[in-house]
């Protein structure tokens, strides 16, 4: 066949309702459909000229795990994984089917299995597939999305109907105690404390600027604020995280995200904010970046 270099507007609009449509079953809170998903499966392991597998059905990734971990004699938790996760593999089958729908031709038994994975796709969540048994997962009851990520500042974002689920904000996965503490108690220093940069920046958003710099006895050291430049915004602090120590913190505005700023702790002896960057990227000295990425 000839290949296709560009889409027609008509497929391109296709495309739109199309992308739409699969984001649905990705996103899906339907009670799975186990009796589907399990005749899908079954006829994989036919495929495969495999035995007939026992099916196990479960709520959640997590009771996947533990009765995996059982079985392998595991007692301290170990994550397992899987490589099929159902309703979010739909992402890759779509892509197939769509290239299927504008002409790229199959053969009649890859449409086939293409179409099976589809269903599979539609009817459940995860899958853990082993050699004489496979355990299917309910989809979540619950997801929360802000501008296509997971994100919910006042319970779980991905919950299951075990009890189960995760917190996020912003598509980055927190503690749960960054959610379930109300905003006005959340501790300040422990926050500032938090190793993973993400966490740190996605919770120190729900914290107002004023009690942060309250809550630490902050004092402004230096500031370089440039408004000709997007990027140049700094503030050096000193701040008292409890400990008896006195650390020095980085405040550095993000030019891509509205409002945001990250704070970093830096080298107790810098005294400037221009020391403090280059000693971030391991120079004697500040270099003003030719090209901001």
């Amino acid at each position: 066949m000839k290949k296709i270099e560009s889409l027609t507007k008509q497929q391109e609009q296709d495309l739109i309702e199309f992308r739409q449509k699969a984001v649905e079953v990705g996103l899906s809170t339907d009670p799975a459909n186990f009796e589907v998903a399990e005749r899908i499966i079954k006829e994989f392991y036919r495929r495969l000229e495999k035995p007939e597998p026992e099916i196990i059905k479960v709520s959640s990734p997590l009771e996947a795990e533990k009765l995996i971990n059982k079985a392998k004699g595991n007692k301290a938790a170990v994550y397992n994984g899987t490589y099929f996760w159902g309703q979010q593999d739909n992402y890759w089958i779509a892509f197939y089917q769509f290239c299927e729908q504008i002409g790229v031709k199959y053969t009649k038994d890859q449409s086939k299995l293409l179409e099976q994975w589809s269903k599979l796709a539609k009817s459940c969540g995860w899958v853990y597939f082993y050699e004489k048994a496979a355990i299917i997962c309910d989809r979540p009851e619950f997801v929360s999305m802000k501008d296509g990520r997971l994100h919910n500042e006042g319970k779980m974002a991905i919950k299951y109907r075990d009890g189960w689920g995760i917190y996020a904000l912003n598509g980055i996965r927190v503690p749960a105690y960054v959610i379930e503490t109300p905003k006005e108690k959340l501790d300040v220093k422990k926050i500032l404390g938090e190793q993973n940069v993400d966490i740190r920046r996605e919770a120190l958003k729900l914290i107002p600027v004023e009690r942060l710099l309250k809550d630490t006895n902050s004092k402004l050291l230096d500031e370089w604020k440039d408004d000709r430049k997007a990027w140049c915004d700094y503030k050096l602090y000193s701040m008292d995280f409890g400990d008896g120590v006195v650390r020095k913190v980085l405040c550095m505005k993000n030019p891509s995200l509205t409002n945001t700023y990250h704070y970093e702790r830096v080298e107790d002896t810098i005294e400037t904010c221009k020391a403090a960057l280059a000693w971030r990227m391991n120079l004697p000295n500040y270099l003003e970046p030719i090209i901001l990425t």
